[in-house]
């Protein structure tokens, strides 16, 4: 993560390839599981009370590409929303000990969907 005023693009850039080689790779495991367990409540912290998430917190407003992905500062958004919880999907299946671990993460190969959690 970039810091307080990270992007959610910054932070799954951040959370996805170190979530990715940990399972592949013992080399400094141990800081990346800190660097991972930190990223947590980062994450979290971004969410707003509708459930939503916000691109940067206490950022402007946000537009990515359509006005259909728009949103005034601090308002939740469909794509911060979709990076963050992506975001929790990976520290969940990296971290399965953590609050993100809580939940049974299933990633599927279909175009589009990363991710579905499974309801009984």
């Amino acid at each position: 993560m970039h810091g307080p005023g990270s992007s959610a693009c910054e932070d799954i850039d951040s959370i996805d390839p170190l979530a990715r080689m940990m399972s592949l790779f013992s080399y400094r495991k141990n800081e990346i599981q800190n660097a991972l367990r930190s990223a947590v409540p980062h994450v979290l912290d971004r969410q707003n009370d509708d459930g939503g998430f916000v691109w940067i917190k206490g950022g402007d407003k946000f537009e990515y590409g359509h006005p259909l992905l728009a949103s005034g500062k601090g308002v939740s958004a469909m794509f911060p929303t979709w990076f963050r919880t992506l975001s929790l999907a990976y520290l969940g299946k990296a971290l399965p000990d953590s609050v993100a671990g809580q939940f049974d993460w299933n990633f599927c190969s279909t175009p589009g969907y990363q991710f579905a959690i499974q309801s009984n």
